[in-house]
């Protein structure tokens, strides 16, 4: 009987590990289901959101296509082009210019003015100074006594 016993128990033992196993199993199975799902949940989303951009492109491709045929439609079929040279300066350029222009007339006239003005004055000091000088060369002249001069006799010949 104590085998037969220690049997059954043993036998019990490993039913309840083989029931454990099996339920850990069940459970692991059990979350790899769930993300299974939630992996296939997001590959939907992911594809989802892929088939949203494809749409979008073609949308926008379509978009430009029709704009570009009106846009070439709105085009006129010949072209006349005119070709017309000219050498012109624009308003603002032309202003400045002409202010530039009559800047450096008036700086030449008053350079010249100005420039006459500064000889003229040069010379009448210059003028003033030679009189100066003269009157000093008198007066130091008139300070020298006078010698007479001594008349030199000739040889006859």
């Amino acid at each position: 009987f104590k085998k037969i016993t220690t049997q059954l128990e043993q036998l019990e033992e490993r039913e309840r590990r083989a029931e454990e196993r099996e339920r850990h199993r069940q459970e692991r199975e059990q979350r790899l289901m769930e993300q299974q799902h939630k992996l296939n949940g997001a590959m939907l989303k992911i594809v989802d959101r892929a088939d949203n951009f494809q749409q979008s492109m073609v949308d926008v491709e379509a978009r430009t296509k029709s704009h570009l045929s009106d846009y070439f439609k709105d085009l006129p079929k010949s072209v006349t082009v005119v070709q017309k040279k000219e050498f012109v300066f624009d308003p603002s350029s032309k202003f400045l210019l002409s202010i530039t222009i009559v800047l450096m007339l008036i700086a030449g006239f008053v350079g010249y003015y100005f420039t006459n003005q500064a000889h003229k004055e040069t010379i009448s000091y210059q003028r003033k100074l030679i009189r100066e000088y003269e009157g000093n060369i008198e007066y130091l002249q008139s300070k020298i006594p006078v010698k007479p001069t001594k008349t030199k006799k000739r040889k006859k010949s």
